[in-house]
């Protein structure tokens, strides 16, 4: 028999042949079939589904190829809705020739590119805004610093003035201050942002594919740069103006102690305020509407206990295991020995795991008891398991009673089946001994209904079972069993059982390996990683624009508290008592707040909605989050606005008078 051929991936190449180049002719065994190594894939190459070895495929000329995908590239002059419209042909041909009521025969031609990165873009340019938006924000809190720092300057601007210097100059020196200032915050940045790839590179989501190769280049630097230069220009350009063009006569006078602001400033800090709060209020609806999202999602019933549990998988070779009785005969024994372990509440077998997107699965049409044809409209899960497998993973039995050792070859078949599926074909009605076919198999009785499963993904819904014993899979159906995973219930330490696991399977057969070992907690926490990663990401850019958007009216509060100290002296030596003052100050600084919080509320109404596919079970104008976020952000804000109001009534009125 002449040996099949496989490339290696680089990865897999430096790791079990320690990157020797004479691995090439060598061979190897994948899956029990002796392999010649016939090349090495460059770095970074794993595609599809991060794949580290290829072999040639056995490609079937019946219908039963329809799970393959197909790679082609198409001709210079061919475009993709030509390709399209030449398959339609091609399958409508194939379906007249060969008609299969059973299936709809269709090719869908996707580009390569869109199939590797998915509907990202969307994604990209939400976050891409709410970068924009903290951006706009600090950019804000800097303009409001360089308008309170002008403030003091007048003076000095005056005496420049005086010793010749020219406002084109005297706004070319506050200019380069600020773009110092800019580039100074894009360096602390990018050393910011060169640590938290370090940190969190390689536990990215999927979410966005190929994030893990994002790193820090020279045009990553650049970008950097030019968003600073344009940055410290931009929100540096309108202080540095006003402040060349100060008054000298009030200037002199003043001594740069007063009368710096004036109307214009503070008029302008105003608008800067009002803009970063409703800015902010933005970002923090929406990550409050993700993070309500993701909290329904992850408390959504799964159907199944994932606690203590433990997964493995093993895919029997055909080279070793021909047979379906040779692979039933290896898991049947595997399972007789990990059920004599003390410290295993159950141990079973699953053709494909709940969330684990693999595995072994028909999913076919149901033909109920008593009816001619197939139920249309109803496409179910058809799964092999074994040994203890419903106890080990926690799902509940409602009726009637799970498989034992009985249900074997010999005995008359019988299936399990899942509440929805029961109602859906025998709604108020016990289905316990009906029989049902799946895909025009031979009916089985029905023994026993347990809970449904989240089988898919946690956002979609239950889809109806059957469960079929391992055992009484048909000869014909060997691929159905060939790849099982083992769950493990345990009360001792995890990696005890996996330990005993491996053991155990090595004593059967030192050639197959275990391979996807983790906790099924892990198997469920990676399935929330998208939405946790999107909330995340989202709550990370709310809280900094939250930050600095209270930070900002603070600032802008204890300003105008400092410019009007003579004012709150004179009010309070005439009299005006420590509340009056501090509402006086309140007022003001949460006027500002309550416009900001009525426009950001307005903008959030409007921008939310490019979050609804993002969003489970929530609504994008969500009523509690909608006043919960304004809430809790004018609390806040009230806080910051009394702290300077609360510090001017503890000023003494002849001392404020006196020095004035």
């Amino acid at each position: 028999m002449e040996n099949g051929a496989v490339i290696l991936g680089a990865s897999l190449w430096r790791r079990q042949f320690g990157g020797d180049p004479a691995v090439l002719g060598r061979i190897i065994r994948i899956e029990g079939d002796p392999s010649t190594v016939v090349g090495v894939m460059p770095d970074g190459f794993s595609f599809p589904d991060r794949a580290e070895a290829w072999v040639p495929a056995a490609i079937l000329t019946n219908r039963g190829n329809s799970y393959l995908q197909v790679i082609a590239r198409l001709g210079p002059d061919v475009s993709l809705p030509q390709a399209s419209a030449e398959f339609k042909t091609l399958t409508a041909r194939a379906q007249a020739e060969a008609p299969d009521e059973r299936r709809v025969m269709a090719v869908h031609l996707v580009p390569l590119q869109e199939y590797l990165v998915g509907d990202v873009r969307t994604s990209l340019a939400i976050f891409l805004a709410a970068v924009g938006l903290v951006l706009l924000i600090a950019c804000a809190n800097v303009a409001n610093l360089l308008l309170a720092q002008a403030a003091t300057r007048p003076r000095e601007i005056a005496i420049r003035t005086i010793l010749g210097a020219g406002r084109r100059r005297l706004v070319r020196q506050l200019l380069t201050e600020s773009l110092v200032l800019a580039l100074a915050g894009g360096g602390a940045g990018v050393l910011v942002a060169a640590w938290i790839l370090n940190v969190f590179r390689g536990t990215l989501p999927d979410a966005v594919p190929r994030l893990n190769t994002i790193g820090i280049d020279r045009w990553m630097l650049a970008f950097a740069a030019i968003v600073s230069i344009l940055t410290g220009v931009t929100f540096g350009l309108a202080p540095a103006w006003r402040t060349a063009k100060a008054d000298l006569n009030t200037a002199l006078k003043s001594g740069g102690t007063r009368g710096a602001g004036g109307a214009d400033r503070s008029r302008l800090r105003s608008v800067l305020v009002v803009a970063e709060v409703s800015l902010a209020l933005i970002l923090l609806i929406g990550a409050g509407l993700l993070l309500k999202s993701f909290v329904t999602l992850r408390t959504r019933p799964l159907g199944f206990n994932p606690i203590g549990v433990v997964i493995a998988n093993v895919t029997l070779p055909e080279a070793s295991y021909v047979t379906a009785s040779q692979v039933k005969g290896y898991f049947r024994e595997a399972l007789a020995r990990l059920q004599a372990q003390p410290d295993l509440q159950g141990a079973g077998l699953i053709s494909a795991l709940p969330l684990a997107r693999s595995g072994a699965r028909i999913r076919g049409d149901v033909t109920p008891e008593g009816e001619s044809g197939e139920r249309k409209g109803l496409w179910v899960n058809k799964l092999a398991v074994g040994g203890d497998y419903f106890r080990a993973m926690g799902i509940p039995l409602l009726r009637g009673r799970v498989f034992d050792v009985h249900d074997n070859t010999q005995a008359p078949g019988v299936f399990v089946i899942s509440q929805s599926l029961a109602d859906r074909l025998w709604p108020g009605q016990s289905p316990l001994g009906r029989h049902v076919s799946i895909w025009r198999g031979e009916p089985r009785e029905i023994v026993g209904i347990v809970a449904d499963v989240k089988q898919d993904g946690l956002k979609q819904g239950p889809v109806p079972a059957v469960y079929e014993a391992f055992e009484q899979v048909g000869e014909a159906r060997r691929w159905t069993v060939g790849e099982m995973t083992f769950v493990l219930r345990t009360t001792g330490s995890a990696t005890l059982a996996v330990q005993r696991l491996r053991t155990t399977l090595l004593g059967i057969d030192g050639n197959v390996p275990l391979y996807d070992v983790a906790s099924l907690q892990d198997v469920v926490a990676g399935n929330a990683a998208d939405p946790r990663f999107y909330a995340l990401l989202m709550g990370s850019f709310s809280l900094i624009a939250f930050v600095l958007s209270i930070a900002g009216i603070y600032g802008v509060v204890s300003y105008s508290v400092r410019q009007r100290t003579h004012e709150l002296g004179v009010r309070m030596a005439l009299g005006a008592r420590r509340s009056n003052v501090i509402g006086l100050v309140l007022r003001e600084g949460m006027l500002l707040v309550g416009i900001g919080t009525v426009l950001g509320v307005a903008g959030a109404y409007a921008a939310t909605r490019t979050l609804a596919r993002f969003l489970f079970r929530v609504g994008v104008t969500d009523p509690a989050t909608f006043v919960a976020v304004p809430l809790l952000l004018i609390i806040v804000a009230l806080v910051a606005c009394y702290i300077p109001a609360r510090r001017a009534t503890t000023m003494d009125p002849l001392r404020v008078l006196k020095y004035e």
